[in-house]
């Protein structure tokens, strides 16, 4: 049975994405949430869900020696990245007074008011409220070039509610 891996770093949604993967999967792949890189490395599959801050996430990533880890697995295997785990394939991130990043996606996550007049892409990561998302996206088409493209990472809310509205 083909294996995902959730990758456990130290600090997590891990039971909501483990178990929002087993539902999906409907017992065709076997769902694991491990930090041991042998396990990791011979899965089918990556998660690498995350949630609070970049930080801690990358001091436990390398304090695990999950980075090297990581870096192996994303270029030989489908992989998945959400919040934290998306951010921290990127160079750098501002947050928490600016931590390095794993360096494998190029570009930097800025903070919204810094520099982002010039950016060719935003990706907002929001919670899953539609007045919110519609006011960011409003502030968004203020300051941003108008040839930028403006994303969301929406998972219950349509992304076509969001435009029209």
């Amino acid at each position: 049975m083909p294996k995902i891996v959730v990758l456990d770093y130290g600090s997590s949604n891990l039971r909501s994405v483990t178990k929002a993967l087993e539902t999906v999967a409907e017992s065709k792949h076997e769902v694991i949430v491990s930090d041991d890189p042998k396990i990791i490395l011979g899965a089918d599959k990556i998660v690498f869900p995350g949630q609070g801050a970049i930080g801690q996430c990358m001091k436990n990533l390398r304090e695990k020696n999950l980075d090297d880890i990581i870096r192996e697995c994303i270029n030989n295997k489908p992989f998945l990245g959400i919040c934290l785990g998306l951010q921290s394939l990127m160079d750098y991130s501002d947050e928490d007074g600016g931590v390095r990043g794993l360096g494998l996606i190029p570009g930097s996550v800025i903070r919204f008011e810094e520099n982002i007049k010039d950016v060719d892409l935003v990706v907002e990561a929001a919670s899953e409220d539609l007045d919110l998302k519609l006011k960011i996206f409003a502030h968004l088409d203020n300051i941003c070039n108008s040839d930028a493209i403006l994303a969301s990472n929406s998972s219950s809310i349509s992304i076509t509610q969001i435009a029209n509205a």
